[in-house]
């Protein structure tokens, strides 16, 4: 929890662990080290949490539990679930994915798409116990996806415990003056408002603190080119203002949209998905609206929300270094393999620090860089 009055920056480390071979976890944390103090905004305290210890903590709060079924958010957490919890199904074919406007610099989200129809839902229920239900999810902001997992399953919110490595503990906005009306409640406060039971490693708290997932930020397909261009675009934001008419047609020329978002979808795309229930409306976004462009995972190097929290002076002053960091990043947490290994290796830890052996037991990870 932040203690002083300067806003707390959260880099998470969690999808670079997972995603990348044990042997190489020192190298990363050093790594992704050297990048926050390369370009982080100096006006901000910048903070790293340990992955590792999160999970630590919310399963000694976990393993006692005896739950009906486990719904898996993170899929790469789900060997270890099922050694601590051997005799409950866990399921991880489920998923949400935020969509946001890629042809507006504000990034506002469309909605989510979902990796089950609500029909292959059904089918999956059959058979599932959610008497007690545990979900589990790396980080939460809002707890809209833990919210819409348990409205999607038709879960009672009151027969279930939400489970974050990072949870957010404040609020949506904050009270200009006295006689505002209360900012909306964040994640854990609006899930435990449901009669959930809400379990976290470590915690930040909007508006004060802020974060950000550092693979975001390394896991492009065309990392180097949409990471000078996403410069380019900030420069130009920064310099004609978000709402300019030449940051608009810039960001609606195909060949940036081709580097900057490879995985975006129409909004006639958008619309068939939402009719075959693989598409979920944030209720946000006028879809009438001629010419709106949707992406998943849209690149942070071209978010102006992403730039307050960055020196983007020191960042284009040391470019080709930065550059270079990200190029090594993404060369190890790109491995189809390392998922695997990584969520082996997290199994093996979490058994050791329940079994209360030392760190000196836990040999070959890369540990030095924790």
């Amino acid at each position: 929890m932040n203690t002083n009055n300067r806003q707390r920056i959260v880099w998470m480390l969690d999808e670079s662990i997972a995603h990348s071979k044990p042997s190489d976890w020192g190298r990363i944390v050093a790594l992704e080290e050297e990048l926050v103090n390369l370009i982080g905004n100096p006006k901000f305290e910048h903070e790293l949490p340990n992955p590792i210890e999160g999970l630590v903590k919310i399963t000694k709060e976990l393993v006692e539990e005896k739950f009906t079924t486990i719904i898996d958010l993170t899929k790469w957490l789900s060997p270890s679930l099922r050694d601590l919890f051997p005799n409950t199904p866990v399921v991880n074919e489920f998923s949400l994915s935020r969509v946001r406007v890629t042809s507006s610099p504000n990034l506002e989200t469309s909605g989510y798409t979902t990796t089950m129809s609500r029909d292959k839902i059904e089918e999956a229920k059959r058979g599932l116990n959610f008497e007690k239900t545990l979900i589990i999810d790396d980080t939460t902001f809002t707890g809209w996806t833990s919210g819409k997992t348990m409205d999607l399953w038709g879960i009672d919110p009151q027969n279930t415990t939400h489970a974050f490595l990072i949870a957010n503990t404040g609020k949506l906005g904050k009270k200009q003056k006295e006689t505002d009306p209360e900012p909306p409640p964040g994640a854990v406060e609006l899930l435990q408002s449901m009669g959930s039971r809400v379990i976290f490693g470590h915690d930040l708290a909007t508006p004060n603190d802020d974060g950000w997932h550092l693979k975001d930020l390394h896991q492009h397909p065309k990392l180097s080119e949409a990471f000078n261009l996403g410069l380019r675009v900030l420069q130009l934001i920064e310099n004609e203002g978000p709402d300019s008419e030449i940051v608009k047609s810039t960001l609606n020329r195909k060949d940036v949209m081709d580097v900057l978002f490879p995985e975006r979808l129409t909004t006639g795309e958008i619309s068939r998905m939402t009719a075959e229930g693989k598409f979920i409306p944030s209720g946000r976004v006028d879809f009438n609206t001629n010419g709106l462009i949707h992406t998943k995972n849209p690149l942070l190097w071209a978010s102006r929300y992403f730039r307050e929290h960055i020196d983007l002076q020191r960042v284009i002053d040391n470019q080709g270094v930065v550059a270079g960091v990200l190029a090594e990043l993404h060369s190890l947490t790109e491995d189809p393999e390392a998922l695997t290994e990584s969520s082996h290796e997290l199994r093996r830890v979490v058994s050791n620090e329940l079994l209360g052996r030392t760190e000196n037991e836990s040999h070959h990870r890369g540990k030095e860089g924790f």
